[in-house]
């Protein structure tokens, strides 16, 4: 591809719980696939990666921000090469890619505590749905997509996701909790449904 990635500023988690290493940093790759990071070497760090006898890594985070990744593809296959304990993936940074569609391949990893995906194309507010079963899930970041334009966006996400601490890099205060649950319970959050799953829910009932 001949434009370079978009060079935006990383912002280094305030609340990683990297348990075992540094994360795996493949960002501004110029990836276009999540495959394409298995033919790739991750950028060094200060701390050197620390590599498990079966040759993965000890780490449980991965930034692949600032590329041209699209979708989840081959995420499962994917994390299982490169970690160690893929199953303890709890920080994951995809941020300024091109991603459209939050997948639900993302609840498989429920230790994930921190995510994210500020900076795509998501553009379905209901994306953020499939992220209610990650009850461990204290940190999200979300803005920059078209999402985060519409009237509502924080009380939705806090509503359906409410063990949150920070959202978009803001703290979650429990006045945002109660505000945000309250806004749910008057249903405010079905106003936000496309009107093609609008109609689908009235015709349901």
């Amino acid at each position: 591809m001949s434009s370079s990635p978009r060079r935006h500023h990383v912002v280094h988690a305030i609340d990683c719980n990297v348990e075992n290493g540094p994360p795996l940093d493949f960002s501004f790759k110029h990836i276009e696939t999540l495959s394409d990071l298995q033919n790739e070497e991750p950028r060094p760090g200060k701390i050197k990666y620390k590599i498990s006898s079966s040759g993965k890594h000890l780490t449980n985070s991965l930034r692949i921000n600032n590329n041209y990744i699209k979708n989840f593809d081959n995420f499962t296959e994917v994390v299982e090469k490169l970690l160690d304990k893929p199953q303890y993936l709890s920080w994951l940074d995809l941020s300024f890619n091109t991603i459209t569609k939050i997948d639900k391949v993302l609840v498989n990893y429920s230790s994930v505590k921190v995510l994210y995906l500020h900076g795509n194309k998501i553009q379905d507010i209901e994306e953020i749905d499939k992220l209610e079963s990650l009850t461990e899930l204290r940190s999200l970041a979300l803005h920059g997509n078209p999402i985060a334009d519409k009237i509502g966006y924080r009380n939705y996400v806090l509503s359906l996701l409410p063990n949150l601490k920070q959202l978009d890099f803001s703290a979650v205060t429990k006045q945002d909790a109660r505000l945000a649950a309250d806004w749910r319970k008057m249903g405010n959050a079905k106003k936000l449904k496309s009107p093609r799953k609008k109609k689908q829910s009235e015709g349901d009932q």
